[in-house]
């Protein structure tokens, strides 16, 4: 059922335009419904027929968005939902969906992993992005300061998203990255080296990854010294982790 909630709302907004004025409608709604409970629990009342769930989002947010946004968010109360942070999640997929669309969708898809590596190799940045003491505007113009300049219009936009929700802004833009990877019709490879990887040992391992995955690949590529070589690969929920680090892990619970 997930999957079919996914392809069915993936289908409706590749219909629409990718305005930058959608975006931004689909990530407030995203937004609104995480901070307010009584409107999660209207859209989400599955006592209610799925047509009369539509019907009330419309009345309810109607008069606040434009019509490609609310015709969506009518497709989307339609369906079941396990809560109603389900239905933010996926409007806010939606939304980074149509922002990657919104520009040159290969540019951004690099924009947000160079974003997400930046953030996550500074801890002092990634703190400071996570702290509960700043507030999201302030997150916001942190991001738009430090990279607005370096970043499209499109990537510009799910950067300062992600700064205003908080939390952990490396992983939620490492999020995007995959779902920006989606969008190409690929699947995203975050890959750990000791060293940075030559660019013919990297379209090596993209070439094997195809291979093995039966579907093209993109590769996120990050350095960290303490996997003392060799390669860690993350693809969805499969770990290959050929790192010396873990073989050497590996041996040492073998001799407790």
């Amino acid at each position: 059922m997930p999957e079919n909630r996914s392809a069915a709302l993936d289908a409706a907004a590749d219909g629409l335009a990718p305005t930058a004025a959608l975006v931004g409608e689909l990530l407030e709604l995203a937004d609104a419904l995480r901070d307010n409970p009584p409107l999660r629990r209207a859209l989400t009342d599955t006592t209610l027929e799925p047509d009369a769930r539509g019907r009330l989002a419309e009345r309810l947010v109607g008069r606040r968005i434009g019509p490609g946004a609310t015709g969506l968010l009518a497709r989307a109360v339609a369906l079941d939902w396990p809560s109603g942070f389900a239905l933010a999640d996926a409007l806010e997929e939606q939304g980074v969906r149509i922002g990657v669309r919104s520009g040159d969708p290969e540019a951004v898809r690099a924009e947000l992993g160079a974003c997400a590596r930046l953030i996550g190799a500074h801890v002092e940045l990634d703190q400071a992005l996570s702290a509960h003491g700043t507030g999201p505007e302030e997150r916001s113009a942190l991001v738009t300061r430090l990279l607005g300049p370096r970043l499209s219009a499109a990537a510009l936009v799910l950067v300062q998203h992600a700064a205003r929700c908080g939390g952990r802004v490396g992983r939620t833009l490492a999020s995007y990255e995959e779902i920006a990877s989606g969008v190409l019709g690929r699947r995203l490879a975050r890959v750990t080296v000791a060293r940075a990887l030559p660019e013919d040992q990297a379209e090596r391992l993209r070439a094997q990854l195809a291979r093995l995955y039966a579907a093209p690949v993109d590769l996120s590529i990050s350095v960290d010294p303490d996997v003392l070589g060799g390669v860690r690969v993350l693809i969805g929920d499969d770990v290959i982790d050929g790192t010396i680090a873990a073989t050497l892990d590996q041996a040492r619970r073998q001799l407790a």
